[in-house]
């Protein structure tokens, strides 16, 4: 199961920090962002277009990529089976110039015969994804799709473009016959995007995997919640207008977002930059965007709309400052901390984007030569012979006085014997002194226990090799020895009794 974001980020960072943090904490895989922001894109890991008007980055690791072709205004990505096919069209462009751009990208499609998956802000309206009118590019778009039997995913309930009173559906998502089925849970997010654009989020189902089998579980919802997402979709439609089938999906919608969210280790995850009081901020642009959506259709006066605007504006810029404090603060403190761990956070960044994994392909013959010239041979000739000099041999009790003034952790010299090996061969010294004080000792304590025991007892210890050895043995021997002599004197103690005739000075001595 691939998980995808879909976003025009309108060349903000903001936004796609705010992406960013979605597809963290939903744990999605990919992220396809159109008008990214370009500074952004060109020093991170994105795959991008020529133009730079498109942008991917793939979040799992584990996906399966193949190849990769980057064309102006779209990149097809190749991933697993299926083709993906991410674009984009600026509503600027003559409409000659768009005929042109949507030929070359759908003949790109025909020619990789397949499954493939055609997604991105075309700048297109149709009825058929939803948009009330229909444009000349949104027509030609339509004439496509019937061509290419391709299968529209947008279900037409919210728009994905809202600036003022303006809204609209040009992020669209369409796919070939043999994988529409595979794509499922399309929806347009009600998250805040930091853009006039929402997120799109939809699945592509793996083929190739057994599904798992359906599970019956209690679930519980947020009624106050639910009736918010309800009150804020049907506020969005023209209700006489919908067919059964919409209602339905907006039911739908409304519930799964009002359901509580799990995440399968129990924590959900969100971006280094991430803290409480942005959290609260977001919601509070979400809030101000639903208020000036609200208020467009409740018939408010040219002020008010004014003042709901420049709320929900002035909300959006704190929020943008919050996550650049937020940042910066976080910089400094991974700066600060090299002076005092050298192998702290500012290390883990760095060779987590050294370590590629990618296979380069080097022969066993390659690999030597590597070696070789990183690791040269030690070819050691520090004396010429014809200068050597006869020179004095140093002294057992000099070398001892070298090694006592050495301190370990230097390196080695030209002997290329660390310090640390003077230092454990003094301590050796130290233990064969120490050994000779033990042997003596422990030879004298056995002479001591041999003299006072008898033959029949030295037999018993005479394997013994230490002294405490042998003591122990004769202390088990004789302590079973002790134990049957005061069981027979107790014995003897409880059978005693007076007798006739008998007085206490019989048994006085």
């Amino acid at each position: 199961m691939m998980k995808v974001l879909q976003i025009n980020s309108d060349r903000s960072r903001a936004s796609h920090d705010m992406a960013y943090a979605v597809a963290m904490r939903e744990e999605m895989d990919i992220i396809i962002a159109s008008e990214p922001n370009k500074k952004l894109v060109q020093e991170s890991r994105w795959i991008t277009d020529s133009r730079i008007d498109i942008a991917v980055y793939v979040r799992n690791k584990d996906l399966e990529i193949g190849n990769i072709r980057r064309e102006a205004g779209y990149v097809c990505i190749k991933i697993r089976d299926y083709n993906v096919y991410c674009g984009y069209s600026s509503p600027n462009i003559p409409l000659d110039d768009f005929k042109q751009y949507i030929d070359g990208l759908m003949e790109d499609v025909t020619s990789n015969s397949g499954k493939s998956i055609i997604l991105g802000d075309l700048n297109v309206k149709s009825p058929e994804w939803g948009s009330p009118t229909t444009d000349n590019r949104g027509a030609y778009m339509a004439e496509w799709i019937s061509t290419l039997d391709l299968v529209v995913h947008n279900n037409g309930d919210i728009p994905t473009f809202e600036r003022g009173n303006s809204t609209s559906f040009i992020d669209v998502t369409f796919s070939t016959q043999d994988i529409a089925r595979d794509i499922i849970n399309w929806k347009v997010l009600m998250e805040e995007s930091m853009s006039p654009h929402r997120f799109i989020y939809f699945e592509v189902r793996d083929g190739t995997k057994r599904r798992k089998q359906f599970e019956r579980r209690k679930t519980y919802i947020d009624r106050t919640k639910f009736k918010i997402e309800m009150q804020e979709r049907i506020e969005m439609i023209n209700v006489v207008e919908t067919s059964v089938e919409s209602c339905i999906q907006i039911v739908k919608a409304a519930y799964a977002e009002s359901q509580p969210r799990r995440s399968r280790n129990g924590t959900r995850k969100v971006p280094y930059w991430w803290n409480d009081e942005i959290g609260r901020k977001r919601d509070e642009c979400i809030s101000a965007r639903r208020d000036l959506v609200r208020g467009g259709r409740r018939g408010q006066t040219n002020e008010e709309r004014n003042e709901a605007k420049e709320r929900y504006k002035n909300k959006k810029k704190e929020l943008a400052k919050l996550i650049i404090v937020s940042k910066k603060k976080l910089w400094q403190d991974v700066c600060r901390e090299l002076d005092t761990d050298v192998f702290g956070e500012g290390y883990k960044i760095v060779t987590k984007y050294m370590h590629t994994g990618q296979n380069l392909g080097l022969t066993k013959e390659m690999k030597q030569e590597i070696v070789a010239v990183l690791f040269p041979e030690r070819h050691e000739t520090w004396i010429r012979e014809d200068t050597v000099e006869e020179i004095e041999e140093f002294t057992k009790e000099e070398l001892e006085k070298a090694g006592e003034s050495m301190k370990s952790g230097k390196a080695p010299g030209l002997d290329g014997i660390p310090p640390e090996i003077k230092v454990l061969q003094k301590l050796l010294s130290k233990h064969k002194d120490k050994s000779d004080l033990y042997r003596r000792a422990n030879s004298y304590e056995k002479s001591m226990i041999t003299s006072s025991i008898t033959d029949a007892v030295y037999h018993k210890i005479m394997d013994k090799e230490k002294a405490s050895d042998a003591w122990d043995a004769l202390r088990q021997h004789f302590e079973a020895t002790s134990r049957d002599q005061l069981f027979r004197i107790c014995r003897e103690f409880f059978a005693f009794s007076w007798k006739q005739g008998e007085d206490v000075s019989t048994h006085i001595k």
